[in-house]
């Protein structure tokens, strides 16, 4: 009965050579694979005969584009690393894409319909619905909705639309004039005065009359 022959430790120079690796990047796979690496020098580090195969398989493993994470011969200790490692990078990866999205607008759809109408903007329905106008397919012609008449047009069998305030903007015409002057009395000729003021939208008219005199 012949005894099987061992192959040799192989140093980590050679297979760093094999398998184009650096030096940390083959102890990074023993640590994964759970291979105990053998100083016999301090300048000589080997891999461990019994494990050349199965860092044989790793490698290949890696070159066919698989994710180390997968390969069924990690130590387990190492495999639950690594499984956290790839999630941890995959999170902090969907954050930044997520925090890199601009925000949105809670007033674009108030913002667009404000410039639709005092620009008297035609639009499409696609583009009502862009702006955040739902449901503008089943609308009528003149038919109400946040704040706004919504007026339907046909052109070339196509529907369009154009947009009306239906709620007036405060005019400020209406609004009295901060530097009104309070009733006044006048000293001397034993009278009192009082100026009383009527306004309306175009003009102001002022009207002093007498209340006493002796």
């Amino acid at each position: 009965m012949t005894a099987e022959i061992q192959p040799p430790d192989r140093s980590l120079k050679e297979l760093e050579l094999e398998w184009g690796l650096s030096r940390n990047g083959l102890k990074s796979r023993a640590r994964a694979l759970g291979v105990p690496l053998k100083r016999l020098t301090s300048t000589l580090t080997v891999w461990p005969s019994e494990y050349i195969d199965l860092g044989n398989q790793l490698n290949d493993h890696i070159k066919a584009g698989k994710p180390m994470q997968l390969f069924p011969g990690l130590a387990p200790a190492a495999n639950s690393a690594i499984t956290k490692a790839a999630n941890l990078s995959s999170a902090i990866t969907k954050e930044t894409t997520t925090s890199s999205l601009p925000a949105s607008d809670p007033f674009r759809r108030a913002r667009s319909l404000a410039e639709a109408a005092d620009n008297a903007l035609v639009l499409t329905s696609d583009e009502l619905t862009a702006i955040g106008v739902k449901g503008v397919q089943s609308f009528a012609n003149n038919d109400l909705a946040y704040g706004y008449q919504f007026q339907k047009h046909e052109q070339r069998n196509r529907v369009l639309w154009t947009v009306r305030r239906a709620i007036a903007r405060p005019d400020d015409s209406f609004i009295p004039p901060l530097n009104q002057q309070a009733p006044k009395r006048i000293a001397g000729f034993n009278a009192e005065i009082l100026e009383a003021k009527f306004y309306s939208v175009s003009s102001t008219i002022e009207l002093p009359f007498l209340i006493k005199s002796y």
